[in-house]
């Protein structure tokens, strides 16, 4: 969420220009300088080619993202990720919108694995071109074991970045006295190395349901292959599946510009949390959509309305996932529990990690580590599978509607079918109501009217199976007697369904890794960014689905056609599904997790040291 510091390579000696050393008293004046001949070219260069293309980050480091007006007659939202289909392009040769984000999406990937560093010294001084400073302490044996266990994409960690950012302008004994006075904090569990024996363990626990004790223990084995690597550290992480706090952008932009002038920021320690005076608002910049044009008082929409709304198709995950440019989204998910937003942390920021956050949490997002559990190694061929439809199963989720939800005098009446999985399920099981919908042509034609019946039908098996969280009062009678429910659909029956469905619970999904492995496509809406975001490719591996839902038929349509007999796309399915199923074989094992897990911790020990800007906690490449 801060502006991205930019600059030159590092130079060949693997010495930084002083200028650009972290916290350096100088770096701001030349930064400045630099930014202001950086703008200088960019406009001419933005001039030159204003009419042939433009480009947008998929990441807040990686290279452009090249976007050609003359090869796609769709508009591109680069704030929103999305692109906006053009009816006024049929007739002229235009291509199917998702024609278009899937071409784009293949060579966006073919780029980021061709380009990614092959040696240690490559390696080094692309950390520095991204990150403007050198690799933590110990990036080397890192390197070395990720080499020797086949771990791909080593220099896709910016989400690491992210979220320790907010710490470079924090005082590392500031840091260090959040952190032990966190561990005290409801439902939390610290780990790092046992004082006498030296052993990594569980050190601590505040655990308000003992499920959560599962969760806690599971993290030890992930870490403990290379615990001989790892210097000594002390990590609280957040227990519950849910985000549950935002720092207000005030804070952020405090540590932000503290950082770039070479200072540290001063904060109070207190672990207060306060509703958020201005709603979950207060964490975008104040320039943003978020601050600046949306009405709290049109938040609770209709299902409907947003099929109404022009087409438009994720065409950057991460970006799609962005409530301050997006400002509905959070109110169409989870979100919805929180009318003012989450608990507002007040005190010094905390280095908590957590298994699940939005694009506004600031917690250090890790691996959750229940996930890696795989599904038979020998699933249905693809055309194998009998049933064409998309299947999803599921409790009520996401929502607390009970008395004890937060701030419930203030949701309106029914507001939580607005969320996330009741709108889902009435939607693909509605029996009244059209949709237009793009043919499945490659070619773009005009859309066409459809009844709703006659497409839920011939898309989808979907259903709740049980009623949650919501048994204090009548909502649960409204469930059972609005929604669909059935029986559970077994791994092995589900892997005779083409297209599966996977979408956000109370937090992110953990369905995800399991379903990749069924060699069926999935399509997954989500607001949570996780992990593995930047390291695989939507289009690609799986396919995104907007949390409105508004681009749910026409996806549909575009791989499985239309009831009449119109043919969809299915080798295209096929090939998305194939590479989810080997990119879930390949980029999401064991030593996968343990490798991102390390490097997260690499991260944290340097900036928990006083020695953090003395170059004692840095990987220096040797000179050879």
């Amino acid at each position: 969420m801060f502006a991205r510091r930019r600059g030159e390579r590092d130079s060949s000696n693997g010495t930084l220009p002083v200028w650009l050393v972290p916290g350096h008293k100088s770096a701001r004046p030349a930064l400045l300088a630099l930014s202001a001949v950086a703008v200088t070219v960019a406009l001419a260069a933005l001039y030159a080619h204003a009419n042939t293309a433009w480009s947008i980050k998929h990441a807040a480091f990686g290279e452009p993202i090249l976007w050609s007006a003359a090869r796609s007659r769709h508009r591109l939202n680069r704030a929103q990720g999305l692109l906006f289909a053009s009816d006024a392009a049929v007739g002229i040769d235009a291509q199917h919108p998702i024609a278009d984000v899937i071409q784009r999406a293949e060579e966006t990937w073919q780029g980021k694995v061709l380009r990614q560093s092959k040696s240690l010294k490559e390696g080094y001084h692309e950390y520095i071109r991204r990150y403007k400073r050198r690799p933590p302490k110990g990036f080397d044996s890192w390197w070395k074991w990720c080499k020797d266990h086949d771990v791909q994409l080593l220099d896709e960690f910016d989400q690491l970045d992210i979220d320790f950012e907010i710490f470079w302008g924090m005082k590392p004994s500031d840091m260090r006295a959040s952190q032990r006075s966190w561990e005290s904090h409801i439902d939390v569990f610290t780990v790092g190395q046992n004082d006498e024996t030296g052993k990594l363990e569980m050190l601590s626990a505040n655990l308000s349901d003992s499920r959560d004790d599962w969760h806690a223990r599971l993290h030890i084995p992930v870490i403990e292959p290379i615990q001989e690597f790892l210097p000594k550290f002390r990590a609280t992480w957040a227990a519950p599946d849910t985000p549950r706090m935002i720092f207000s952008w005030d804070m952020l932009d405090k540590s932000r510009k503290a950082f770039e002038a070479g200072n540290y920021a001063e904060f109070v320690q207190s672990s207060e949390q306060v509703t958020a005076s201005g709603g979950w608002e207060v964490a975008c910049p104040p320039t943003s959509p978020a601050r600046t044009t949306f009405n709290a008082s049109d938040k609770y929409h209709t299902q409907a309305s947003f099929m109404e709304q022009p087409k438009s198709f994720i065409a950057d995950m991460r970006a799609s996932m962005d409530p301050c440019n997006t400002p509905e989204l959070l109110h169409l998910t989870t979100y919805a529990d929180y009318p003012h937003g989450p608990p507002m942390h007040t005190g010094a920021p905390v280095p908590e990690f957590a298994r699940s956050k939005t694009m506004l949490g600031p917690q250090i997002l890790g691996v959750p580590v229940e996930e890696v559990v795989g599904e038979p190694d020998d699933p249905l061929p693809w055309r194998e599978k009998p049933d064409q439809r998309m299947v999803w199963r599921g409790r009520t989720t996401g929502v607390d509607t009970g008395p004890t939800a937060p701030n419930p005098q203030d949701i309106p009446d029914k507001a939580w079918n607005m969320t996330h999985r009741p709108r889902f399920v009435q939607l693909t099981n509605a029996k009244e109501g059209t949709v237009k919908v793009y043919s499945p042509n490659l070619k773009l034609e005009q859309p066409k009217e459809w009844p709703l019946a006659d497409l839920n039908e011939f898309y989808f098996n979907t259903a709740y199976v049980d009623a949650l969280q919501c048994e204090e009062n009548s909502t649960c009678l409204d469930y059972t007697a609005g929604y669909t429910f059935k029986d559970l659909v077994h791994p092995p029956d589900g892997q005779k369904y083409k297209y599966v469905w996977d979408m956000d619970g109370n937090g992110w999904s953990a369905r995800f890794r399991r379903l990749m492995m069924r060699h069926s496509l999935v399509l997954k809406s989500t607001i949570y960014p996780e992990w593995w975001t930047d390291r695989a490719q939507a289009w690609v591996h799986y396919v995104p689905v907007k949390v409105d839902y508004g681009d749910l038929y026409d996806i549909m349509a575009f791989f499985r056609g239309f009831p009449d007999g119109t043919p969809g796309n299915d080798a295209m399915a096929e090939k998305i599904a194939t590479a989810g199923r080997d990119w879930a074989k390949r980029f999401w094992r064991d030593e996968d997790v343990t490798a991102y897990t390390w490097r997260m911790y690499l991260e944290y020990v340097r900036l928990m040291s006083d020695d953090r800007t003395t170059g004692a906690m840095d990987f220096t490449m040797p000179i050879n």
